[in-house]
């Protein structure tokens, strides 16, 4: 697109062995230099900036929520499980700290009341009155075991596979939109359920000072921040756009179809900044 016959008439002025330049054309001669270094550099980073990722809701078999707090110290061994999870590409595992252990001497500070209320929400789904505890796993927004259980966990999630996804989730972004495409469900009846948008950063050491945890370096993995619902699916094809900016440089972002009132996981996808 770019042809060095339009600045033909300009490029002697300045390359010329023998050519002095004096006054106006002097002093703009730097300037026109900085401008056409600056735009060859913009043609050489555009195509990465602008590039277009993509994701979709193909191999995820099951999704993991760990309801953890660095105030609890039965949660280590559940945070580490959950890394080791997070390694398999067939699950999606998502660390939500919850904030109702902060007043037993350290404040978690990635807890959240969301975090809290969706946990809650589980229980009361699964018939438990709300009753939480930590570390806790909810698998596929159906079943829950306690998180630090490997043999339990990995137990539950053998009986899941393969992960109903009846929902199929393709995730498009560029610099500017984040694309959710939700396909049309082929099944008959009913569909009443939320998109959530789960943005999370990749992975966190946290230094505890105090509680029960005072004195350890603990690590977490997919931890999840400012969870929102972005939209209704009722089993015809959906698209919604947002901002990439909802995407945090440094992790990614999960799409969640789940029934209403916080009951299964329909489909899961995942992108990465």
């Amino acid at each position: 697109m770019l042809k060095a016959r339009g600045m033909g008439t300009m490029m002697p002025a300045v390359f010329l062995k023998k050519r002095v330049l004096t006054g106006r054309d002097a002093a703009l001669a730097p300037l026109f230099l900085a401008a056409l270094f600056a735009f060859f550099a913009f043609l050489c980073q555009a195509p990465e900036a602008h590039a277009e990722k993509t994701a979709s809701s193909d191999g995820i078999k099951s999704v993991v929520e760990l309801f953890t707090s660095q105030g609890c110290s039965s949660c280590p061994p559940a945070d580490r499980l959950a890394q080791e999870l997070a390694m398999r590409d067939d699950l999606l595992v998502l660390s939500l700290a919850v904030d109702y252990w902060d007043y037993l001497g350290w404040k978690d500070n990635f807890a959240s009341a969301r975090h809290t209320k969706r946990q809650r929400d589980y229980s009361r789904a699964m018939g438990k009155g709300g009753a939480v505890y930590t570390p806790q796993m909810v698998i596929n927004g159906k079943r829950d075991v306690v998180g630090s259980r490997r043999r339990a966990v990995k137990t539950v999630l053998a009986a899941e596979n393969p992960f109903l996804g009846r929902a199929p989730v393709s995730l498009s972004m560029d610099a500017k939109m984040l694309r959710v495409d939700v396909g049309a469900w082929e099944g008959g009846g009913a569909v009443n359920t939320t998109v959530w948008l789960m943005p999370f950063v990749g992975m966190r050491e946290v230094n505890v000072l105090r509680g029960e945890n005072g004195g350890r370096k603990l690590t977490y993995v997919n931890i999840v921040g400012n969870m929102m619902p972005v939209g209704m699916w009722r089993g015809e094809a959906l698209r919604l756009t947002l901002p990439a900016d909802l995407v945090p440089k440094d992790g990614g972002v999960a799409i969640l179809v789940q029934e209403n009132g916080h009951g299964a996981i329909w489909g899961a996808a995942r992108i990465l900044r």
